[in-house]
C-alpha cells in the first residue's frame, strides 16, 4: 500500500477585529439615528403646545370681543340710553383716575313711557353725576358690584395694579398707544389697565391635559369713537362744487383740526397753508409731540 503524502493547505491571514469595528460603527450610526429623531419629536411636541397655546390665546381673544360687545348691546343698545366718559365726573380728574373710562346712563323717560319708566321727577336728575340713573362702567372687572357703583370711576378704575394675583391689572392702552412718553406727566391718567377675569376652564372636559391647570382670563375695555378728536380728518374741499348734494354731504364731515391750536402752523408754508391734502400729511402724533 502506497501512502501518499499529504500536501499541506496554505493557511490564510484573515485580518481580526473587523467584525467588531463594524458592529460599533452601526451601533454609533443607530445611536445617533435614535437621538436625531428623539429631537425632532420634542421639537415637534415643543411647536404643538406653543401652537395650541396660541390658538387657545386666539380663542380667548375673540370670545373676550364678544362679551364687551354683548355688554355694549346690553347697556347701550336701547334708545334711553346715554354714554359718557368718567372725566365729567366732578373728581374724575383727581389723583389716581382715569378720565377714559366708558359708562352707560338711563335717560329720563317718565315723560315718555310712564308705565315702565323709574317715576323720577325731572329735579332728580340733576344730582351730581346721575348716580339714581347709572348703570355700569363698561370695563372688565372681577368685582361686578363695582361696576355698578358710579363712585368707582372716580377710584382708581382703569389704573395700574401689582398688589396680588387676584387684583393684578393688565395693560390695554400703553404709552405707544395714547401717544405719551415713558415718565410723561399724567401719564397713568392716559393709560388703561384692566383687572382680568377668570373664565371657565374646559380643558378637562376636552381632554387637553396640557392646559388643564392653567387659569384662563379675559379683559377688555370699550372706549367711544364717538369721543375721540381726530387730528387727521380733514375736511373735503368742496367750496367749488355747485352739486346739491356734494354740498350737503360736505355738511356730514367733522370740523378739520385748527393748525394755531396744535402749533403746527410754523410748519407749513405759506403756499400750502390753505392746502388740506399738505396738512394731511403733516398731521400725525409723532408731529404732535414733537410741537407739544
Amino acid at each position: 500500500m502506497k501512502i501518499k503524502p499529504s500536501k499541506k493547505r496554505p493557511i490564510k491571514h484573515v485580518s481580526k477585529g473587523f467584525a467588531l469595528i463594524a458592529t460599533i460603527t452601526l451601533m454609533m450610526l443607530l445611536a445617533l439615528l435614535s437621538v436625531g429623531l428623539l429631537t425632532i419629536a420634542s421639537s415637534q411636541v415643543r411647536i404643538s403646545e406653543k401652537q395650541l397655546f396660541a390658538a387657545e390665546a386666539k380663542s380667548l381673544a375673540r370670545f373676550s370681543l364678544e362679551v364687551s360687545l354683548g355688554q355694549l348691546q346690553c347697556e347701550l343698545g336701547p334708545d334711553q340710553r346715554v354714554s359718557a366718559n368718567s372725566g365729567i365726573l366732578s373728581s374724575g380728574t383727581s389723583e389716581g383716575s382715569s378720565p377714559y373710562i366708558l359708562g352707560a346712563w338711563n335717560s329720563w323717560d317718565t315723560w315718555l313711557n310712564r308705565n315702565n319708566s323709574s317715576g323720577m321727577s325731572i329735579a332728580s336728575t340733576y344730582d351730581t353725576g346721575r348716580s339714581s340713573m347709572f348703570r355700569r362702567w363698561l370695563i372688565s372687572d372681577p368685582d361686578l358690584r363695582r361696576l355698578s357703583t358710579l363712585e368707582a370711576g372716580k377710584n382708581l378704575l382703569g389704573q395700574k395694579s401689582n398688589s396680588n394675583r387676584s387684583s393684578r391689572s393688565v395693560c390695554l392702552l400703553g404709552p405707544g398707544t395714547a401717544g405719551t412718553p415713558v415718565g410723561a406727566r399724567n401719564q397713568d391718567k392716559k393709560e388703561i389697565h384692566v383687572r382680568p377675569v377668570r373664565v371657565d376652564d374646559s380643558s378637562k372636559n376636552t381632554g387637553l391635559k396640557k392646559n388643564a391647570n392653567t387659569r384662563k382670563y379675559i379683559a377688555w375695555w370699550i372706549t367711544p369713537e364717538n369721543q375721540k378728536a381726530r387730528i387727521n380728518l380733514m375736511p373735503h374741499a368742496s367750496q367749488e362744487s355747485t352739486d346739491t348734494l356734494t354740498v350737503l354731504r360736505s355738511t356730514w364731515d367733522t370740523p378739520g383740526p385748527d393748525l394755531d391750536t396744535l402749533n403746527m402752523t410754523s410748519l407749513m408754508s405759506e403756499s400750502s397753508s390753505d392746502d388740506s391734502s399738505a396738512a394731511r400729511k403733516l398731521i400725525s402724533r409723532d408731529t404732535l409731540l414733537a410741537n407739544s
